[in-house]
Order: structure tokens, then sequence, then C-alpha cells
């Protein structure tokens, strides 16, 4: 990891605003996160994007083991009842503009990103929020069905053989 993700003089009250566009659906799932997990909104957009720059690997592997102790077809299931959002910018009247700061690092990243990529930098915001919304959703969703939300039991979904004893 480098230097910059690590400073610990950086304040984000006084860091450098960026303005973002979000289409309405990504900026409404990302204040969801944010209340659900007591952080402001610009906490949960550094934290989505600090998951989508270094974490996705890690991201994805969690998914994988909340979804164990479920069967397949009830994995399917649940996802596909998770709403998704997108990183389209939205039409004009559907934009959401809100100021956000992220650390050294997380500019640094995207910089690198947009320039490998050949996107813009807010393509690549856009990109990283719109996953992590939908990441969160389905962890959620699926942390739900394995913790036997009613109806899961009832319908055979629960691999009962793939949870351990207790």
């Amino acid at each position: 990891m480098d230097d910059l993700n690590t400073e610990t003089d950086f304040n984000s009250r006084s860091a450098p605003k960026v303005t973002v566009r979000l289409n309405s659906d990504c900026h409404e799932g990302l204040s969801t996160l944010a209340n659900l997990h007591k952080r402001s909104l610009n906490g949960e957009c550094v934290m989505g994007l600090e998951r989508w720059l270094d974490h996705q690997a890690q991201t994805t592997a969690v998914l994988k083991l909340i979804a164990g102790p479920l069967k397949e077809v009830a994995v399917k299931a649940v996802l596909e009842e998770v709403p998704l959002v997108t990183d389209e910018p939205g039409v004009p009247s559907d934009k959401i503009s809100f100021m956000l700061r992220y650390t050294p690092y997380i500019r640094k990243r995207i910089a690198e990103i947009s320039s490998e990529t050949n996107v813009s930098a807010h393509s690549v915001m856009l990109t990283a929020l719109a996953w992590w919304v939908n990441t969160s959703r389905q962890a959620n969703a699926l942390l739900a069905a394995s913790l036997g939300t009613p109806g899961i039991h009832h319908a055979g979904l629960l691999d009962h053989s793939a949870i351990p004893a207790a």
C-alpha cells in the first residue's frame, strides 16, 4: 500500500472537494448504506471507493462465504430480487450532484485507473460507487437469507449440510 493511504494528518473536512454527479438510484443507494452503516454520505463513498480500488477480490470472497450455506437456486432467487444501480450518470433531471472529499491515495489511484483505461476520473468514480451499492445490497440480501429469513427454511432453500453444527 502507498504511504498516501496511511497519512495520519489527513482531514476530510479540509481536503479538496470534487463534484460527483450520480443518478438518483445510485445516490439513494449510497444514502441508504450510509444510514445503515452510521456513516456520512462522504464516508460511505470513501468506503466504497476504497473497497473497489483495493478489495474487490476480498469482497467477492466474502459474498461467496455468505452464500455458502444456501443452495444455488436460493442464491439465484435472492440475487434476482436485489435492485441494481448503474454507473450511468442519468438524464439531467435525474442527476444529483454533491461534493465529495477523499484521501490523496484515492485521488492518486483514480487518476492512475483513469489514465490506464482512458476514461474520465468521474466515470471511474461512478463505476466504483455503483459497484459498492450493488455489492452491498447483494451481501445484505444473501446474509438475510443465510441467517434464515422466514420463508427460506420452509421453501427448502437453505442447505443445512453446509451449516456447521453449533
